[in-house]
């Protein structure tokens, strides 16, 4: 029956050639312009193993405050420019950030969320932890040791300073988070984390470098809202009066720098690809036909 079926279909399309070309050039030309209005999962997550650790190292750096801000660095770059024009180029520059892209524009460290940061290590501490801080914790919890830092937290708070210390102190009444307070000291001295405030800005030691610290509600794994944000950041900056520079340091840079080679290495592996299968159609077969044979798969990949 479906032989049937196939063969009086056959031999009528046999007679249609033209036809049945013109046809599925229509069908592959409406395919390729439909892949522009298909929803596409920009974020890099979707390429991640459900269940594996770079997934579960991912979700920990969006839960992280500080994974979707975005510092900028200013840079003086003429000795002829002096600190308030300086400081009048930086405030000229982030003041007209705003929504979509920019959320907040931090200029210095009062009114941040910097404790809210702190404690975000202090709940994930295992996951920051190595296993001899691990084995020093265990240490705090014995019956001697959690008695004299009970006696230790009682005393600071019947001190002054106990009525600014007491949230902290109900958080972790054992100071365990010493041990995370330490890890995040080590990492800021590696980076020679040295600033002052000065007229509201977070200045270098030298004075010559201003850090502005911006809030987007772009995840850093979103690859289309990276694109977006570091566009319009490098378009801002674009605009700043000669001798002043400024850097952008943020996930989102990585997350497109690693996307544009990914794609880089795409096009060029189907360039090679293509080219070597369709290579090896015309020496097998020997007719400029199996050209056809070749395009089959393109056609039913853009269909689907």
């Amino acid at each position: 029956m479906i032989e049937r079926w196939f063969t009086s279909v056959f031999s009528v399309l046999e007679r249609r050639r033209r036809l049945v070309l013109v046809l599925v050039a229509l069908v592959a030309g409406l395919s390729l312009y439909g892949i522009r209005f298909i929803p596409l999962d920009s974020g890099v997550q979707v390429m991640f193993p459900p269940d594996g650790d770079l997934r579960r190292t991912v979700q920990f750096l969006q839960d992280a405050h500080f994974a979707n801000k975005v510092i900028l660095s200013f840079a003086c770059t003429n000795e002829a420019v002096g600190r308030d024009d300086f400081f009048l180029a930086v405030d000229r520059a982030t003041e007209g950030l705003g929504a979509p892209l920019v959320s907040r524009v931090l200029t210095d460290l009062s009114g941040s969320r910097t404790m809210e940061d702190f404690f975000f290590y202090v709940r994930n501490a295992p996951r920051i932890l190595q296993p001899e801080d691990l084995a020093w914790v265990d240490s705090q919890l014995t019956p001697d040791a959690v008695s004299g830092n009970l006696k230790r937290k009682y005393m600071q708070l019947m001190r002054p300073e106990g009525t600014f210390m007491a949230p902290m102190i109900r958080s972790d009444p054992l100071g365990l988070q010493m041990k995370v307070g330490e890890k995040v000291r080590s990492v800021l001295a590696s980076f020679g984390y040295a600033i002052s405030i000065d007229k509201g800005h977070l200045v270098s030691r030298d004075g010559r470098h201003v850090m502005v610290i911006l809030e987007t509600p772009v995840a850093f794994t979103d690859i289309a809202g990276s694109t977006r944000l570091l566009k319009y950041l490098r378009e801002q900056m674009g605009r700043l009066p000669p001798g002043v520079s400024a850097d952008i340091l943020c996930g989102h840079a990585h997350t497109v720098s690693n996307q544009e080679v990914i794609t880089s290495d795409i096009q060029l592996t189907a360039v090679v690809e293509g080219v070597a299968f369709l290579v090896l159609f015309l020496i097998i077969f020997r007719d400029v036909a199996a050209v056809w044979i070749f395009l089959i798969p393109v056609v039913a990949v853009l269909v689907a």
